[in-house]
């Protein structure tokens, strides 16, 4: 069986039912067949064109149904920046005031741990 081109009416259909079905409270997008729809409309530049702002606005209403708990991006960077001042002052600790060997390499074991969350998502 060959696939056949998504045309821009069964696209437009098919995103309309979707959309209909997350406003009635179904936010199980794959079962929707909503990402099976996203791969075919990215095939097509010109779907792209017509539907991205619609499937990115489907998408984020999905999510925000699902993720109850969320926080401005700045309050997540706040907490970023913390975790490396906190490596920072573990790794610190650890190459000056340990008082033992196995205490500073589990510093250097935090510290690492810490720094490779916080650094993570902001060099992204």
């Amino acid at each position: 069986m060959e696939a056949t081109r998504t045309t821009v009416s069964d696209a437009d259909g098919r995103l309309h039912a979707i959309e209909a079905a997350v406003a009635a409270g179904r936010h199980d997008l794959r079962s929707l067949g909503f990402w099976r729809l996203v791969a075919q409309v990215k095939a097509d530049p010109a779907l792209v064109d017509r539907f991205a702002d619609r499937l990115g606005a489907l998408d984020t209403v999905a999510f925000r149904s699902d993720v109850r708990l969320r926080a401005p991006v700045w309050v997540g960077n706040l907490v970023l920046l913390g975790g490396i001042a906190a490596g920072a002052v573990a790794a610190a600790w650890a190459l000056r005031d340990a008082t033992s060997p196995a205490a500073a390499g589990l510093a250097l074991v935090v510290a690492g741990g810490v720094w490779s969350v916080a650094f993570h998502c902001p060099a992204h």
